[in-house]
């Protein structure tokens, strides 16, 4: 059957039987075919023809009540699977993504260090005997960091550091992971960017895999001659990471340079101001912090507090740090970071265990000590920043000063039994 239509209304499956008008009038050289796609539509479309007749018996019909059916079917069968799976992504980004306190992240950030720590030493321990780095399974970790990073960047940061001094290289590379996250959010960097800067910081010390272990693990202070094998470590790093095919810029850079200071005194290459990236002058801070708050082979017991590292960094911030880098970095770990020790105006001594971001002099804080009658007291959350609080910190404190230890278990005795029971041998 023919039937006369406009051409609008074709579609694949329809068979032309006469274009109506002379071929004069269109760029058609046939009168007579079967339209199989949406292409075949678009030159009709194009020609100029206006009205088509079409055989009903050789193709689909106009207003076939099947075809149509079938058709609205599928299409809507493709916008149902579409949604369903906007929502599902939607609703896994809601749980990855959602802010959630540090008790809460604190338990999922124990879990992904037991996790990561033999990853690490697999990666660490394979660059030591020549092998390549497995990129991609340094990426799944930065994944992992950058969700608990998201749903509560003090959580993972603060944990990383209840390690050991023999668990230190490859834990700073987490703890280093996780602060450039944190500050890359805190600078509005875009996800790409913090995907680099958090894979940056995860591999920013690979270098020191090729460094002799006696050196590495040495006891004691460094002589000048291992200081400066100590510091091939960021060049070392670098050809690693080349010669594991590692081409993403920003990583490379930063394993090159995260100890470049703005004044030009750094290493490897004395860089300045400016020509340092950004991303390296990120390192430069996440590195210098993990550094002097956590326990190295050669230097331990000499640890300063989290907050006392604060206030030391702001005085080096002039010739080492960029100064606008180092407010952001302040804003993310807070003016007293979680497991800073402090003195409320009231006389009592507690443990901060959570930052308010828009308040940053007044976390919530975790007493546990009374200076009045020189005794421990039941440990109890103060909100410093909770409506009509008149407590107030009035400084940081030396735990040793009030002949107090083990005040990481004030806020992290959980972590801290779950940390503990495990001793790793390998790379230091």
């Amino acid at each position: 059957m023919l039937k006369r239509i406009a051409v609008e209304d074709l579609r694949p499956g329809m068979f032309v039987n006469e274009l109506c008008g002379s071929w004069t009038e269109h760029s058609l050289w046939r009168s007579r075919f079967a339209v199989r796609t949406n292409a075949d539509v678009e030159k009709v479309i194009k020609s100029g023809v206006r009205h088509l007749w079409i055989d009903t018996e050789r193709g689909a019909d106009a207003v076939d009540p099947k075809f149509l059916a079938h058709t609205l079917a599928q299409q809507q069968a493709r916008i149902d699977a579409t949604l369903a799976q906007a929502e599902q992504a939607a609703a896994a980004d809601e749980r990855r993504l959602k802010r959630v306190s540090f008790a809460e992240e604190a338990h999922a950030a124990q879990k992904l260090l037991a996790r990561s720590r033999p990853a690490m030493l697999e990666i660490f321990s394979g660059a030591r005997a020549g092998d390549s780095v497995d990129a991609d399974r340094a990426a799944e970790i930065v994944n992992e960091v950058q969700a608990s990073v998201a749903r509560n960047p003090a959580a993972l940061i603060s944990l990383t550091h209840l390690r050991s001094a023999d668990d230190y290289t490859y834990l700073h590379a987490i703890a280093c992971s996780a602060m450039m996250t944190a500050l890359a959010r805190q600078l509005g960097m875009d996800d790409k960017l913090m995907q680099d800067v958090g894979l940056a910081g995860l591999l920013l010390d690979i270098g020191k895999a090729r460094i002799p272990p006696a050196i590495l693990r040495k006891p004691g202070a460094l002589t000048d001659d291992e200081f400066a094998v100590m510091r091939t470590h960021t060049d070392l790093g670098h050809a690693l990471l080349c010669d594991a095919g590692i081409s993403n810029a920003v990583v490379l850079d930063v394993c090159l340079h995260h100890h470049e200071h703005i004044d030009g005194s750094g290493y490897p290459h004395g860089l300045k101001g400016e020509a340092i990236s950004e991303p390296a002058r990120m390192a430069a801070l996440c590195d210098t912090y993990d550094a002097v708050t956590t326990e190295r082979p050669y230097r331990r017991g000499a640890t300063l507090s989290p907050a006392e590292a604060v206030r030391k960094m702001a005085d080096w911030a002039p010739d080492h740090f960029d100064p606008v880098i180092f407010q952001a970095f302040v804003k993310t770990l807070g003016v007293y970071p979680v497991g800073s020790t402090v003195q409320l105006a009231c006389g009592r001594l507690g443990v901060v265990v959570e930052n308010h971001e828009h308040s940053l002099l007044r976390p919530k804080v975790k007493v546990f000590f009374s200076t009045q009658s020189k005794v421990r007291i039941a440990p109890e959350i103060v909100d410093l920043a909770q409506a009509g609080t008149q407590n107030r910190i009035v400084g940081r404190v030396d735990p040793a000063a009030f002949g107090l230890t083990r005040v990481d278990e004030v806020w992290a005795a959980e972590a801290l039994a779950a940390l503990r029971p495990r001793t790793v041998v390998g790379v230091q």
